[in-house]
């Protein structure tokens, strides 16, 4: 015969690692001053829950005291994946590199992606 018994075990689930894309930096090379519309993309897991919350810009190198943030909300509308835009500028030329962070959600981590951008000397 067998004899009853009881316990527990404990699970951890652990959080997703997202992609973290910078899909496009447009217009490409754009003059000092010109507004530039940087698009993110931050992919889940197949056939899991979509990443939400925010992911951050910033701006790296040539004029630092005149780099600036944005922070893009992520939609997944009209279509996924979760994505978003937002719009800086650069107020003299050189090279940039711009960096988005998502900063993570309930079910993902955070993660970062970089783009190299080149704002031209003016003729």
């Amino acid at each position: 015969p067998y004899t009853g018994s009881s316990g527990s075990l404990g699970h951890t689930v652990n959080k997703g690692t997202p992609t973290v894309q910078i899909m496009s930096a447009n217009p490409a090379g754009a003059a000092p001053n010109q507004s530039v519309v940087v698009t993110v993309n931050v992919t889940g897991l197949t056939n899991a829950v979509v990443p939400t919350g925010t992911v951050g810009i910033s701006i790296l190198g040539g004029v630092l005291a005149q780099a600036q943030t944005c922070t893009l909300t992520l939609s997944i509308l009209p279509a996924p994946p979760p994505h978003g835009s937002c719009s800086i500028y650069f107020t003299a030329a050189g090279l940039y590199t711009i960096n988005a962070v998502y900063s993570g959600d309930s079910n993902y981590t955070g993660g970062t992606a970089t783009w190299n951008y080149t704002v031209p000397p003016v003729p």
